[in-house]
């Protein structure tokens, strides 16, 4: 499904307090695989650079994510940010938010930290939006991220959420996030079972979510930084 419509001032004011680039709006048509925001996060991303300082998104809930900085790898961007990444920054606030907003700050940031671990993955495309976007929208529970064709609208609709999803989704590309998972690339709810989980490693129980790697692989996160 797309969203009608556009990020939103508060979404720009955020990057702009950031420094980042001047204000301007997302157009919510450029989802075409064949578009410039299809192209791969390494572009844009500099994974060698050292652990930022804080950013200005507070933790909630009593998690601390400064305490897991010390076992983290960084991702953070340079400044010069590209026009389609805000697209790349948009389909990451939305998975955030279909899928996480409501459970807790470390619940957000572990559905961030596989989305990004997806995309450094080679078994999964190359961009966020690929991997938000993966399977067949057109036909119900044949994507990786149910949300995305469950036919309904993925308009957001809880304005504080969506607020809190989309500062949560320009840290994680910006400055990073701790990835409390162990870097998981899949996860689902605590009541269900699916077929899928076999053969896969159990790495984290977080939130309302059970998170898997493959086994007896050497495993490293890509989506971690120091504290939010």
């Amino acid at each position: 499904m797309r969203v009608g419509g556009t990020v939103g001032r508060i979404f720009v004011g955020i990057i702009v307090f950031s420094g980042f680039l001047a204000p301007r709006t997302i157009d919510p048509s450029h989802r075409s695989p064949a578009h410039a925001l299809h192209q791969p996060l390494n572009n844009f991303i500099d994974a060698r650079s050292e652990a930022p300082a804080p950013s200005a998104v507070e933790p909630r809930n009593g998690f601390q994510p400064a305490a897991l900085a010390p076992q983290m790898h960084t991702i953070s961007a340079p400044l010069a940010v590209p026009d389609d990444l805000l697209q790349q920054i948009e389909c990451l606030a939305l998975n955030i938010y279909w899928e996480a907003k409501s459970e807790p700050l470390i619940g957000q940031i572990a559905v961030a930290a596989v989305t990004l671990n997806r995309v450094n993955h080679p078994g999964f495309p190359r961009t966020i939006c690929g991997v938000v976007q993966q399977g067949d929208e057109h036909r119900r529970h044949q994507c990786h991220f149910s949300w995305w064709c469950d036919g309904k609208d993925d308009t957001p609709r809880e304005r504080d959420a969506w607020r809190h999803a989309l500062a949560l989704a320009a840290a994680a590309v910006f400055t990073g996030v701790p990835d409390p998972t162990r870097g998981a690339l899949w996860y689902h709810a605590d009541y269900v079972r699916p077929y899928w989980a076999d053969g896969k490693e159990e790495v984290a129980r977080i939130g309302a979510h059970i998170f898997y790697a493959s086994p007896q692989r050497k495993r490293r996160s890509v989506a971690a930084t120091a504290a939010l």
